[in-house]
């Protein structure tokens, strides 16, 4: 999908230009606002982490998992959340949901890089099912549904 908003780099998917998200500088341009690779990233997550449940703490494996999450959830709060945010209640529902748990995957995912722990893992696998579920069937569906055109 294709939309037209404020940023400071229209050759870019998303907006670099320093803490703010699009719409806050630059000129107005089209920019690839897609979130098919988000699904794509719970994809990857979900493989990481049945590695980690079946295999066990592994160092280079839990590295691999909070650096792909750290991106992600940066990504999902520097463009989609804004994206759907005025169309949402902000206090409660989906988007404070989304938000809080991201507070509580980074905890974990610093914790389990500081010391990797079976029973952490587990927890996190859990809480990620869940959450990608709700992004999946909620958040995500309800984006394609506002933005103008086809993914």
């Amino acid at each position: 999908m294709r939309l037209r908003n404020r940023c400071c780099n229209a050759t870019q998917r998303r907006c670099n230009h320093g803490g703010g998200s699009p719409g806050t500088a630059g000129a107005l341009h089209d920019f690839d606002m897609g979130f098919g690779h988000l699904v794509r990233e719970h994809q990857q997550a979900r493989v990481l982490l049945a590695s980690l449940v079946a295999h066990g703490p592994d160092e280079t494996t839990i590295e691999s998992l909070a650096d792909l999450l750290t991106r992600h959830m940066a990504d999902e709060e520097e463009n989609l959340i804004p994206f759907v945010r005025g169309h949402l209640p902000t206090d409660t529902g989906p988007v404070s949901v989304i938000l809080a748990e991201h507070d509580t995957h980074r905890e974990i995912l610093a914790t389990l890089r500081r010391a990797p722990d079976r029973a952490l893992i587990h927890r996190l696998a859990g809480l990620i099912s869940s959450h990608f579920a709700k992004e999946e069937e909620v958040i995500l569906p309800f984006a394609e549904r506002l933005a103008p055109g086809d993914a």
